[in-house]
């Protein structure tokens, strides 16, 4: 295996809502929140504004398998059987390969 294989297949890709398809191993990259804030203008008028936050999970979830989507909607499940429904345009997920995925679980 040439070295641009080997590391290429040991990295996680980010998906496009569009790429996602039923069984895929997929893991959250990262979040988005939006949280309401208050602040004064210069003026000292209260402004009210809505601030986006990216964060990353607090804990690292095991792969999950993508079993049905209907966009934005995706429906994943674990290990266990137990399934989750995932939006999309608030959770961006990366497709790992399927020997990850397999030596994870």
């Amino acid at each position: 295996m040439n070295t641009y294989s080997a590391l290429n297949s040991t990295l996680a890709q980010s998906l496009a809502p569009e790429d996602i398809r039923a069984g895929q191993f997929v893991m959250v990259l990262n979040e988005q929140h939006q949280y309401p804030c208050g602040r004064c203008t210069p003026e000292d008028t209260p402004e009210y504004v809505v601030v986006e936050v990216l964060l990353r999970p607090d804990r690292t979830r095991m792969p999950r398998i993508v079993v049905a989507m209907n966009l934005p909607f995706v429906l994943v499940e674990n290990l266990s059987g137990k399934k989750e429904l995932l939006d999309i345009r608030k959770t961006r997920l990366a497709l790992v390969s399927d020997e990850f995925a397999i030596a994870a679980l």
